[in-house]
Parts: C-alpha cells; sequence; structure tokens
C-alpha cells in the first residue's frame, strides 16, 4: 500500500493502475543487461580480439566494469525517499491565505501542502487556488481538502503512473506513521531522468 488518499484528515488506500494499464507510446528504456551492445564496449571486444593495446583494452574493461556497478547502484534509488524534496515547506490550516500565497512566491512553489495542529496533513494548496481574492479566508476554507499521498517506498515508476493517471503535479510523502516527510513533482521525476540519461550518454 504505496499511495494513500487524505480526505479531511483520514487515510484511506488508493486503488491505482499498474503500468500496464497506463500507454504513453513510449517505447521501454533498455536494461542493463543490453549495455554490451554499446559502441564502447564492442570497441573493446574488438582489440581484445586482435590483441593490440592489450594492457590498455583491460584498463577500459576495468572503467566498464566501475561504471556498471555505478550505475547499478543508481538503479536502485528508484524510490520516493531517493528523489523528494526535503524538509518540506507547510502551512496550517488556520493560517490566512496572505500567509500562503507569500511563502508561495517566497520559494516559487506552485503547490505547499496544510496541516493540522499536529502536524499531520489534511489538504494541498495550489497557485491555481489562490487565482482569485480571498480576503480573511483561511487555507483551510480554499484548500483541496481531498488529496492523494505516497509512502517513502514507492517506486518512480508507480510515482509517474499516479501523477499521469490522476492528473496531478505534486505528491506529498508520508513515513510509516503519516508524518509529512517531503513533497515529490514533476520537476522531481524530470531531473531523475535526466540524470538516468546523462549516465547513458543519451541525452
Amino acid at each position: 500500500m504505496s499511495f494513500l488518499v487524505v480526505f479531511n484528515g483520514q487515510f484511506s488506500p488508493l486503488v491505482h493502475p499498474t503500468s500496464s494499464a497506463v500507454r504513453t507510446g513510449i517505447p521501454p528504456v533498455n536494461s542493463l543487461s543490453k549495455l554490451n551492445e554499446v559502441d564502447e564496449f564492442k570497441e573493446l571486444l574488438e582489440e581484445v580480439k586482435q590483441n593490440e593495446g592489450l594492457k590498455k583494452s583491460y584498463q577500459k574493461l576495468e572503467v566498464y566494469k566501475q561504471a556498471t556497478k555505478t550505475f547499478e547502484e543508481q538503479r536502485k534509488r528508484h524510490h520516493a525517499k531517493d528523489i523528494m524534496t526535503y524538509p518540506v515547506i507547510v502551512i496550517s490550516q488556520n493560517s490566512s491565505v496572505f500567509e500562503a500565497q507569500t511563502l508561495l512566491n517566497k520559494y516559487r512553489f506552485r503547490h505547499l501542502p496544510v496541516v493540522d495542529d499536529k502536524g499531520m496533513i489534511v489538504g494541498m494548496i495550489s497557485d491555481r487556488e489562490l487565482a482569485g481574492k480571498f480576503e480573511n479566508k483561511s487555507c483551510k476554507d480554499i484548500m483541496t481538502n481531498k488529496i492523494i499521498v505516497c509512502e517513502e517506498h514507492a517506486s518512480v515508476n508507480e510515482i509517474a503512473i499516479i501523477l499521469l493517471k490522476e492528473r496531478i503535479n505534486a505528491l506529498p510523502i508520508i513515513n510509516h506513521k503519516r508524518e509529512l516527510t517531503g513533497i515529490i513533482t514533476l520537476s522531481n521525476i524530470l531531473q531523475f531522468v535526466i540524470a538516468s540519461t546523462a549516465f547513458l550518454g543519451k541525452a
């Protein structure tokens, strides 16, 4: 149970689609097992076969092995806690709308988690909800009080599916005690993809 729905401060499981239920038309990224087809590795094998520069070839092989090991370690960083933004800026449900707007402007955020007196998440406010005039209103009055949250162990793949399927741009992250520990936005997902692509030399 990696995803939950928070409604008026109450948590309930979210039934979400599997990756096969979401079709984007984008082919999957090749797995590490196919990296032996990259040009550098094929050149290395050819050098070894021809017995030319054997020492140099061995050095290249060691570099390749180290790069493979590093990539495998990076592949394990596929969970919410590895890519989330933390500590997360929050606002009390009793704070004014003006205070929420001030925080969004100050930190250049688009989403702001709303918490109760115990620090538990009870809603979200976005820049779209602050587009109107809300004099003498509190965050509780205008916040979205039914939101999806994500546990720290959720995979990046699952998170991307939820963002796409539910058409949302941000996911608050909670720990096993349901305490707010971070937030993931589309920017975090894109940064993760760019970093992975850059490592593979396909940027």
